[in-house]
């Protein structure tokens, strides 16, 4: 009986001893399973941020818009983006897909990564024409920029069939320069229906009141020494015109909130790092918190709307920030995309697809030869744009 009694208690012993060495061999393969992930995890966690994004969606009459699909991605750099000498090809993507509420907010959250992407949006009936909005989270961001859901970054969607036929393209890109040794006229004007820079002796047969040539848009340069900073004001160049600037593309021109003149203010940054971009009314007024760029990054867009003509001309100025280059002695405005109604106080601004390319061109020509027998011509659009 004692036999039978100690063989059983040493098979127990056994069995127990047996299991514990199970128990370890377990513990050490799931630790060398898990220490992996988790250290690849911290690795990714330390490398990149929390990622807190905020959306509206409206139409372009400010209206919100629900149930729109809002694809987005999130970009996070690893832990090789360290190692090896192109970082930006190591990299990881999470797709993630949103809707928007009844009140036309959506909101990304509970991801870590340095850039989010929001690759378009989908709702049936409206359209939304922008390029990829990239969101950068990155290790030097400025907290002040992110979205918040008192504040969220605004999107605007068209609706379908609301189009006409706009002067655009390449050719009517407009450019200014200034320099600070430049004691004469540091201001540049441009007619909006060429479009072109009006020449000397174009500015002086219109400053004698001339009909033949007309100002619709006046961009001064100046630099402040004592701030460091350059001052840039647009200008509409006739007295019942107007101007405002916003950083969303619209596809019809604001009706109301038009100034006399807007002012950027460029800075040169002690450290030499980053320039800064700022919009004021004026010196001592407050900066517009939407439009600061604290640290100007390549997709920050300003978008110029303006009204000029006495037959109301509504344009679209587009200037992105990566085509702002200064210093202490100059500045270049590169390459301001002009998108013009030609029709008397129509607003759209957005083209209609589908317009046969030769009477697209034999329109643009009909119009521009107008304005330039009458620059204040009312032009009304054909039968078949109505």
């Amino acid at each position: 009986m004692k036999e039978t009694l100690h063989r059983q208690i040493k098979l127990l012993l056994e069995w127990d001893t047996a299991m514990k060495k199970i128990l370890h061999r377990q513990i050490k393969l799931l630790i060398l399973i898990l220490l992996p992930i988790l250290i690849v995890t911290s690795c990714y966690r330390a490398t990149n941020a929390p990622v807190r994004f905020y959306g509206l969606v409206l139409d372009e009459d400010g209206n919100p818009l629900s149930g729109v699909r809002i694809p987005a991605v999130v970009r996070g750099r690893t832990i090789l983006a360290y190692l090896l000498p192109i970082p930006a090809l190591i990299g990881f993507d999470r797709t993630v897909h949103r809707k928007t509420n009844s009140k036309g907010r959506f909101h990304i959250k509970g991801y870590y990564g340095d850039m989010l992407m929001i690759d378009g949006l989908v709702k049936n009936g409206y359209e939304y024409k922008r390029d990829v909005s990239l969101i950068n989270f990155d290790a030097i961001w400025d907290k002040s920029k992110m979205p918040d859901p008192n504040a969220p970054i605004v999107y605007r969607m068209r609706k379908i069939g609301e189009t006409t036929f706009v002067l655009d393209g390449q050719a009517r890109d407009i450019s200014a320069s200034f320099n600070t040794d430049d004691s004469q006229d540091n201001t540049a004007y441009f007619d909006i229906t060429g479009p072109f820079r009006l020449r000397a002796e174009e500015i002086k047969t219109m400053r004698r009141g001339r009909d033949h040539t007309v100002c619709d848009l006046r961009v001064t340069g100046q630099w402040e020494e004592s701030e460091s900073r350059w001052a840039v004001t647009f200008a509409p160049g006739t007295a019942n015109g107007g101007i405002q600037i916003l950083n969303q593309m619209l596809y019809m021109a604001p009706e109301t909130g038009y100034k006399p003149e807007v002012t950027f203010y460029l800075y040169m940054r002690e450290d030499k790092r980053r320039d800064c971009i700022y919009l004021k009314e004026s010196p001592n007024e407050p900066f517009c918190p939407e439009m600061r760029g604290i640290e100007r990054r390549s997709d920050d867009r300003y978008y110029i709307y303006l009204k000029s003509r006495d037959s109301e001309l509504y344009s679209r100025i587009a200037l992105l920030s990566d085509r702002i280059q200064f210093n202490r002695k100059q500045l270049v405005l590169k390459w301001m995309k002009v998108t013009t109604n030609p029709f008397a106080g129509q607003r759209s601004l957005d083209m209609r697809q589908n317009i046969p390319s030769e009477l697209k061109i034999a329109l643009r020509n009909e119009i521009q030869q107008t304005f330039r027998k009458d620059p204040n011509a009312i032009i009304t659009p054909p039968d078949w744009l109505r």
